[in-house]
């Protein structure tokens, strides 16, 4: 968002209109990321085991899944740098990481 001189609070009202809105964005968001609680309520681990389960059954029915498969490379960046353990909102920093910027909360 800083990238694009998008106003934080712009893009947290847009987005909470939104299906990100329902539940992650409006719990998880303020209560985990923002506050930069990384303790596990759902890790990284495990979310990188369900996208591969559901990446698995897509292949076996021939249904191509590439956000999944994106997705899942991430949360292997993720584990790779030591957060497995962490919660799945941990993936922020992974992608502040990836794109070059410095991780706003430590491990």
């Amino acid at each position: 968002m800083r990238s694009l001189n998008l106003p934080f609070d712009v893009a947290v009202k847009v987005m909470s209109g939104t299906a990100a809105g329902k539940g992650h964005f409006t719990t998880s968001w303020p209560n985990k990321v923002l506050s930069g609680d990384l303790s596990p309520a759902f890790m990284i681990d495990l979310a990188h085991k369900d996208l591969g389960i559901a990446l698995d059954v897509a292949n076996q029915l021939h249904v191509p899944m590439p956000l999944g498969a994106a997705s899942r490379e991430v949360y292997s960046q993720a584990r790779a740098a030591g957060r497995g353990r962490q919660d799945w909102s941990a993936i922020l920093e992974q992608v502040r990481v990836s794109a070059g910027m410095t991780a706003k909360v430590k491990m």
